[in-house]
């Protein structure tokens, strides 16, 4: 195996690399590195077309800090495969700064969350990253800031599945706790599932944009909570049963919930459809 050093910027994880599984690089680069300038970076690369048996959790807690400025990605084409336990997330990520999941594909092994990620994370991303086999959803967003001008991003998510009991992506906040500060973009939701994105909780200062939704029973779908300052973008809507859906209604004060050059295209019920109550009397506050 090769030997790794505090210097080395790239670390290869796979059957020659420096490391055999994922978590043994992850322990080491938070051991041994801290970013002292804006430049300053670790890689950590996943042998392509290699599965790593593992649930893997990187994460900030008490006065222990996973260092910025970390990329864990795949070395090439096929891609890497993160493959949990089953039992929790294959990937959990907690309160990081400046981390990127690039080109990785990411088996939740009948888990009921296939990724969670928690907390403050500015200038974080999760880009070019397929995700499956998971019971509910499949990226967990939960009380997450990314900060103002330094929004966590979710970029090129690839989320197919035949379930009709799964969420794509699901933006929770908590009580007394929001999401804000983060884009969701040029991802693509196929398949028969519950909704592509599920939005539930104190929500704002947030971005969904060019992405495809495709035969899901709800595009969009809003769990009530409180909106503002929201924004839904060039996203397009294909045969699904109801392109943008709200369950129930947004909570007095919601306002700002901007829609622009949105594509719908054959969707049964309805492109915005409200299932519960009616806009009539938000609608002035809450589309802008």
């Amino acid at each position: 195996r090769k030997q790794a050093t505090p210097e080395l910027t790239v670390l290869e994880v796979g059957p020659d690399g420096h490391f055999a599984t994922l978590s043994e690089a992850v322990t080491y680069v938070r051991q041994n590195f801290q970013a002292l300038t804006e430049t300053d970076a670790r890689t950590i690369e996943l042998k392509s077309g290699v599965t790593f048996n593992e649930s893997v959790e990187i994460a900030s807690s008490g006065d222990s800090y996973f260092p910025r400025n970390v990329t864990i990605k795949s070395s090439g084409s096929p891609a890497a495969v993160i493959q949990g336990n089953g039992k929790q997330p294959a990937l959990t990520i907690q309160d990081v700064e400046a981390i990127s999941i690039d080109g990785v594909s990411i088996d939740g092994n009948g888990a009921t969350t296939a990724v969670r990620v928690k907390g403050y994370l500015p200038f974080s991303k999760i880009q070019g990253v397929k995700v499956q086999n998971f019971t509910q959803v499949g990226v967990l967003l939960e009380n997450l800031n990314g900060g103002p001008g330094q929004e966590f991003v979710v970029d090129g998510l690839r989320v197919t599945t035949s379930s009709p009991d799964v969420v794509g992506i699901r933006i929770q906040a908590e009580l007394m706790a929001n999401v804000k500060n983060a884009q969701v973009r040029n991802c693509r939701f196929v398949g028969a599932m519950k909704a592509g994105v599920e939005v539930s909780g104190f929500f704002w200062k947030t971005v969904v944009s060019d992405s495809i939704f495709s035969l899901c029973q709800s595009g969009i779908r809003f769990e009530g909570g409180l909106i503002d300052d929201v924004t839904l973008a060039n996203n397009s809507f294909y045969k699904n049963t109801q392109a943008i859906a709200f369950s129930k209604l947004p909570q007095e004060g919601s306002k700002n919930l901007r829609m622009q050059q949105m594509l719908f295209c054959q969707c049964q019920n309805g492109d915005v459809v409200v299932d519960v109550g009616e806009l009539t009397g938000l609608v002035e506050n809450l589309l802008s």
